[in-house]
């Protein structure tokens, strides 16, 4: 695909909107009858070009598509939209200069640590984590706030046992980051491990369990091992249990539990919707 090309109602999904899901799509909707379009066009397509395919830019005709114009509430023109996931990420309006045009555009093109970490991301895919991780510490030489190296060196450092670290890598990125919401996973799974190590291992939380299955206390221990262990399912189990017996446990210790698991596992989980519906039936029985 060129870095510039037309786009029209029928191909806007593809090319705007499912493609912003890999770089970001500036879209400049214009006219032929339009002064400030033909002053802006040129000058987009130069700075758009010269990121070197990092953006793309996607040029919308709204007179031969009206119903774009509709869809997106275009009521002045020249107007360029910035889509970045599927979303509206940014916007301006008029015949701008070029210099603010680079102002916007500029904050979307990787920078050299980005495409380093890229680079770390595919090392641990391959089963490289030894070479990632040297290379994510050399990210942060150059950046020591770069969200995606602090958040990539707090996973290894959490598969390592070496949880300090971990935890220090995690809380250093700054809400609003990307990575802001995945580094709290790190930190509430931190939680977990650390939880289980004053109570016990998970084999002698479970063998607590199995001796007294009544036991709140143990089943709710041995839900943060198995929580800790990234067995979010028996975990879960476990946790239902007890709000089956008692909702209010712990000060609702139970119920955070669960809330916070779920936020881990996230909306993709398969089997959210079953806890969901089972923790539901629970509240309101």
């Amino acid at each position: 695909m060129s870095f510039v090309f037309t786009v029209n109602a029928s191909d806007f999904e593809e090319k705007v909107i499912e493609a912003s899901s890999k770089k970001p799509v500036a879209v400049d909707f214009w006219a032929p009858w339009c002064a400030p379009c033909r002053i802006i066009g040129p000058i987009l397509e130069r700075v758009v070009l010269s990121y070197n395919g990092k953006i793309l830019l996607a040029k919308a005709n709204i007179e031969e598509n009206q119903e774009l114009a509709v869809q997106w509430q275009i009521q002045s023109i020249p107007i360029v939209k910035i889509f970045r996931n599927g979303k509206v990420w940014d916007e301006f309006i008029g015949a701008i200069p070029e210099s603010k045009i680079r102002d916007v555009l500029g904050k979307l093109v990787p920078t050299e640590e980005d495409d380093l970490a890229s680079e770390g991301n595919r090392l641990l895919e391959k089963g490289a984590a030894q070479a990632a991780e040297s290379l994510f510490y050399q990210i942060l030489q150059k950046n020591p706030r770069h969200s995606e190296a602090l958040y990539r060196l707090a996973e290894i450092s959490l598969e390592k046992e070496e949880i300090e670290k971990a935890r220090q890598f995690a809380k250093a990125i700054d809400i609003g980051e990307k990575r802001h919401e995945d580094a709290q996973k790190i930190l509430a799974q931190i939680e977990f491990l650390e939880t289980c190590k004053k109570t016990g291992d998970p084999k002698t939380c479970r063998a607590a369990v199995e001796e007294n299955p009544e036991n709140l206390d143990a089943r709710y221990h041995y839900a943060l091992c198995l929580a800790a262990q990234k067995d979010y399912r028996k975990a879960l189990d476990q946790l239902l249990f007890i709000m089956e017996k008692d909702r209010q446990f712990k000060d609702k210790s139970a119920h955070q539990t669960i809330l916070r698991i779920f936020s881990i596992i996230g909306e993709e989980s398969e089997y959210l919707d079953e806890y969901r519906s089972r923790l539901s039936m629970i509240l309101f029985s």
